[in-house]
Protein backbone atom coordinates (compact mmCIF):
# COMPACT_ATOMS: atom_id res chain seq x y z
CA UNK A 1 0.00 0.00 0.00
CA UNK A 2 3.00 2.47 0.67
CA UNK A 3 3.84 4.85 3.10
CA UNK A 4 1.17 7.71 3.12
CA UNK A 5 0.81 11.47 3.83
CA UNK A 6 -2.02 12.35 6.46
CA UNK A 7 -3.30 15.59 8.14
CA UNK A 8 -3.05 14.98 12.45
CA UNK A 9 -6.43 16.37 12.40
CA UNK A 10 -9.46 14.89 13.53
CA UNK A 11 -11.72 17.70 12.87
CA UNK A 12 -14.59 16.54 10.62
CA UNK A 13 -14.81 20.54 8.88
CA UNK A 14 -11.04 20.33 8.12
CA UNK A 15 -10.96 17.17 6.71
CA UNK A 16 -14.02 17.80 4.72
CA UNK A 17 -12.40 20.87 3.65
CA UNK A 18 -9.47 19.21 2.83
CA UNK A 19 -10.82 16.44 0.73
CA UNK A 20 -13.44 18.63 -1.17
CA UNK A 21 -16.20 17.42 0.20
CA UNK A 22 -19.39 19.77 2.05
CA UNK A 23 -19.97 20.19 4.86
CA UNK A 24 -21.75 17.66 6.80
CA UNK A 25 -20.48 14.95 4.92
CA UNK A 26 -18.42 13.36 7.35
CA UNK A 27 -21.52 12.86 9.55
CA UNK A 28 -23.38 11.02 6.83
CA UNK A 29 -19.91 9.29 6.20
CA UNK A 30 -19.69 7.88 9.21
CA UNK A 31 -23.73 7.01 9.79
CA UNK A 32 -23.49 5.23 6.29
CA UNK A 33 -20.47 3.06 8.19
CA UNK A 34 -22.23 2.45 11.53
CA UNK A 35 -25.25 1.23 9.87
CA UNK A 36 -22.95 -1.25 8.15
CA UNK A 37 -21.25 -2.18 11.17
CA UNK A 38 -23.47 -4.26 12.65
CA UNK A 39 -24.58 -6.58 9.33
CA UNK A 40 -20.30 -6.96 8.85
CA UNK A 41 -20.19 -8.12 12.62
CA UNK A 42 -22.70 -10.39 12.29
CA UNK A 43 -21.60 -12.27 9.19
CA UNK A 44 -18.28 -12.50 10.77
CA UNK A 45 -19.92 -14.37 13.80
CA UNK A 46 -21.52 -16.33 11.34
CA UNK A 47 -18.24 -17.13 9.62
CA UNK A 48 -20.19 -15.94 6.33
CA UNK A 49 -17.85 -14.41 3.77
CA UNK A 50 -18.37 -10.31 4.23
CA UNK A 51 -17.34 -9.44 0.27
CA UNK A 52 -20.62 -9.01 -0.79
CA UNK A 53 -21.56 -6.57 2.35
CA UNK A 54 -18.22 -4.70 1.95
CA UNK A 55 -18.80 -4.05 -1.56
CA UNK A 56 -22.49 -3.11 -1.00
CA UNK A 57 -20.76 -0.04 1.39
CA UNK A 58 -18.23 0.74 -0.59
CA UNK A 59 -20.67 1.13 -3.48
CA UNK A 60 -23.30 2.91 -0.79
CA UNK A 61 -20.16 5.06 0.37
CA UNK A 62 -19.43 6.20 -3.73
CA UNK A 63 -23.02 6.69 -5.16
CA UNK A 64 -22.25 10.19 -3.21
CA UNK A 65 -19.32 11.46 -4.53
CA UNK A 66 -18.77 14.09 -1.19
CA UNK A 67 -19.13 10.22 0.69
CA UNK A 68 -16.57 8.80 -2.04
CA UNK A 69 -14.17 11.98 -1.93
CA UNK A 70 -13.81 12.16 1.92
CA UNK A 71 -13.89 8.46 2.40
CA UNK A 72 -10.84 8.17 -0.30
CA UNK A 73 -8.67 10.96 1.10
CA UNK A 74 -9.18 9.77 4.90
CA UNK A 75 -8.02 6.45 3.65
CA UNK A 76 -4.91 7.69 1.77
CA UNK A 77 -4.12 10.81 2.41
CA UNK A 78 -2.12 13.18 -0.15
CA UNK A 79 -1.34 9.58 -1.63
CA UNK A 80 1.99 7.73 -1.05
CA UNK A 81 5.18 9.61 -0.42
CA UNK A 82 6.98 11.17 -2.81
CA UNK A 83 11.13 11.21 -3.01
CA UNK A 84 10.97 14.93 -2.23
CA UNK A 85 9.55 14.18 1.08
CA UNK A 86 12.11 11.50 1.87
CA UNK A 87 14.86 13.49 0.48
CA UNK A 88 13.37 16.53 3.34
CA UNK A 89 13.14 13.76 6.87
CA UNK A 90 16.17 12.78 6.02
CA UNK A 91 17.92 16.44 6.91
CA UNK A 92 15.67 16.54 10.25
CA UNK A 93 17.73 13.74 12.42
CA UNK A 94 14.95 13.34 14.83
CA UNK A 95 12.31 12.12 11.95
CA UNK A 96 15.08 9.99 10.07
CA UNK A 97 17.16 7.20 11.86
CA UNK A 98 18.96 6.65 8.38
CA UNK A 99 16.92 3.28 7.75
CA UNK A 100 13.72 3.53 5.24
CA UNK A 101 10.96 5.60 7.45
CA UNK A 102 8.02 4.09 7.11
CA UNK A 103 5.78 5.99 9.87
CA UNK A 104 5.99 8.87 12.23
CA UNK A 105 4.86 12.11 12.65
CA UNK A 106 5.95 16.24 12.67
CA UNK A 107 3.93 19.19 14.38
CA UNK A 108 7.21 21.65 13.12
CA UNK A 109 4.91 24.08 10.76
CA UNK A 110 7.77 24.92 8.80
CA UNK A 111 8.66 21.23 7.95
CA UNK A 112 5.27 20.37 7.27
CA UNK A 113 4.77 23.39 5.18
CA UNK A 114 7.78 21.95 2.81
CA UNK A 115 6.80 18.16 3.36
CA UNK A 116 3.14 19.48 1.60
CA UNK A 117 4.97 21.27 -1.04
CA UNK A 118 7.30 18.54 -1.87
CA UNK A 119 4.53 15.97 -1.49
CA UNK A 120 2.55 18.00 -4.54
CA UNK A 121 0.14 19.46 -2.29
CA UNK A 122 -0.96 23.37 -2.37
CA UNK A 123 -1.24 24.73 0.89
CA UNK A 124 -2.91 27.72 -0.69
CA UNK A 125 -6.01 25.94 -1.18
CA UNK A 126 -6.63 25.03 2.28
CA UNK A 127 -5.45 28.37 3.45
CA UNK A 128 -7.97 30.24 1.06
CA UNK A 129 -10.46 28.29 2.68
CA UNK A 130 -9.52 29.83 6.13
CA UNK A 131 -7.47 26.83 7.51
CA UNK A 132 -4.05 27.22 8.52
CA UNK A 133 -0.97 24.61 8.33
CA UNK A 134 -1.32 25.26 12.21
CA UNK A 135 -4.79 23.69 12.08
CA UNK A 136 -3.79 20.61 10.63
CA UNK A 137 -2.11 19.68 14.17
CA UNK A 138 1.12 18.70 11.98
CA UNK A 139 1.61 15.37 10.05
CA UNK A 140 1.97 11.95 9.81
CA UNK A 141 3.24 8.99 7.37
CA UNK A 142 2.53 5.87 7.92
Amino acid sequence: MGTRLYPNTNNDNILEILAGASKGTMERLSKTQESHKQRLAAARERGDSIYDLEHELWCEINEDSDMGTLDSFTTFGWGKLRTEVYDLLKTSPNLWDGELYDGGSCNDPELCAKMLVAQGVDPTRFIANGISPKDLGGLSWG
